[in-house]
């Protein structure tokens, strides 16, 4: 008596997840393949783009450093002890 443990169903199951298997190996062991020969070539694009994350964040440093700097001029030439200014209006909800 031969007992039969797999059907057709299950032996499709198997036989794809089999050559699934195999497909990610083949691309995951040429992937790995390439770097190894382009390596040189790897490291240049990840300088590159870490240069250029640099620059944008130098670029954004200077223009926040400016920034303060004008608002912090402004305020130096504001003059709070002056008690008029000409056609200024300040509304409140009361009027005195």
């Amino acid at each position: 008596m031969i007992f039969r443990f797999h059907n057709y169903i299950s032996r499709q199951v198997s036989k794809q997840a089999g050559l699934s298997l195999l497909t990610a190996a083949l691309v995951l062991a040429g992937v790995g393949f390439g770097i190894v020969l382009l390596q040189p070539l790897v490291i240049l694009v990840l300088a590159g783009l870490f240069f250029i994350a640099a620059a944008v964040c130098l670029t954004w440093a200077v223009r926040l450093l400016i920034t303060s700097w004008l608002y912090k001029q402004a305020d130096e030439d504001f003059d709070e002890d002056e008690p008029y200014r000409e056609n200024v209006r300040i509304h409140g909800r009361y009027e005195q």
